[in-house]
């Protein structure tokens, strides 16, 4: 892979010297940039004669600051975003283990219904059809 990179690098500024080399006499020229300001603060701003290499030097410097800074502040956004997945993974594979624990330990044998699969409404009635009496049938009858 790091053959690959350096190849296309290498075609990349062999296609950029071969660019400047055919248009030397464009680039090497010198111009002056006008710009005429608005809202009258004054009337015009004039650069001095600089060849056109040099402005596009600039430009392509400035533009690569730009996407530079926004990178960078995507990049703390993502930082912070994953500090809290992180957080938040911990925090799920904890209730993670303590399931796992909680399944492996065995429960003791006095749990009553939950065994049985009853309702605890269901349990409840029949704890209490076992422990009261059963009604004696009347004699007088």
């Amino acid at each position: 892979m790091k053959w690959v990179k350096l190849g296309f690098l290498a075609l990349a500024a062999l296609v950029t010297g071969w660019g400047v080399f055919l248009n030397q006499d464009f680039l090497f020229s010198a111009y002056e940039v006008t710009y005429k300001m608005p809202f009258g603060l004054t009337e015009q701003w004039t650069s001095s004669k600089l060849p056109v290499i040099y402005y596009l030097l600039i430009f392509f410097i400035l533009g690569a600051l730009c996407s530079y800074f926004l990178s960078l502040k995507a990049r703390f956004r993502n930082r912070r975003s994953e500090r809290t997945l992180k957080a938040r993974i911990a925090g799920l594979e904890r209730e993670i283990q303590e399931l796992k624990h909680a399944a492996a330990t065995p429960l003791p044998a006095s749990t009553g219904p939950a065994w049985t699969g009853e309702s605890p409404e269901v349990a409840a009635v029949s704890q209490t059809a076992d422990t009261e009496p059963a009604p004696e049938p009347s004699e007088g009858k």
